[in-house]
């Protein structure tokens, strides 16, 4: 990868972590923003918060929301299934033939 110029190893490293989280998921890949994902997948990430994320598939927030929530958890000032985090997260529902995506402060559709 050097010799390319392409990439620095950390970001190989953080690419090749993703890759073997979201291993088999590749709707994660689709659904999630990749500076989210290299977060969500770093190591140091709290387990029980990352597997919350994957099994919603999809998440709502910033990345600085997302550091202070998953330094949080890790610190263990927040669970998982507290309203903050759980804001963070989208909740998806199906309304009357199609996707509603339920937002902080907003409603945004999604076909199904």
């Amino acid at each position: 990868m050097d010799e390319l110029g392409l990439y620095s190893k950390s970001a190989v490293a953080s690419y090749m972590q993703i890759y073997r989280l979201c291993c088999g998921r590749p709707e994660l890949v689709e659904a999630i923003k990749t500076t989210h994902l290299q977060i969500i997948c770093a190591r140091k990430f709290p387990e029980d918060l990352r597997e919350e994320i994957f099994d919603r598939g999809d998440m709502n927030g910033t990345v600085e929301q997302l550091k202070d929530i998953a330094e949080k958890v890790r610190a263990g000032e927040l669970n998982v299934k507290s309203n903050k985090v759980q804001f963070l997260l989208r909740d998806i529902l199906w309304i009357g033939g199609g996707w509603i995506t339920i937002t902080i402060g907003r409603t945004a559709c999604r076909t199904g």
